[in-house]
């Protein structure tokens, strides 16, 4: 019996994602991460490094499916990692989201930090279950 793409876990590697602030207030980085495609899901980690000053900040991954034909899943994040007045943190976060066995094409990732002025996030980086030739 042979093991289709749709019926065997694929692992893609993504890295260097970072978000700061102009004024130095934060800064995330993750500079290695991964998303595991299932038959119809898929869950992304990374580990994720936070430093900040003044405040209390909260780093995460914000993630969704996309598909062949538009649409997907549903924009989640994931755990946080918290940093707090001046300090650095650092942990791994995971979070899992909805994959189509049939027409999903890849997991969007971006890198976020929150604060109570609001939510800043890095580029995206599609993260594709097939590598694109």
């Amino acid at each position: 019996m042979s093991t289709t793409a749709a019926q065997a876990e694929v692992v893609r590697q993504f890295r260097d994602l970072q978000v700061k602030s102009w004024f130095g207030w934060y800064n995330a980085t993750s500079d290695s991460g991964e998303v595991r495609f299932k038959t119809d899901s898929y869950v992304v980690s990374a580990r994720i490094y936070l430093s900040c000053s003044g405040g209390t900040y909260y780093a995460f991954l914000r993630h969704r499916s996309r598909e062949y034909f538009g649409g997907g899943s549903a924009t989640r994040d994931t755990n946080e990692v918290t940093c707090s007045n001046g300090s650095a943190a650092q942990d791994w976060v995971a979070g899992s989201n909805s994959f189509s066995p049939t027409h999903g094409l890849s997991a969007v990732v971006q890198l976020c930090v929150s604060y109570n002025l609001g939510t800043w996030c890095s580029d995206e980086v599609e993260v594709f279950e097939t590598p694109r030739q």
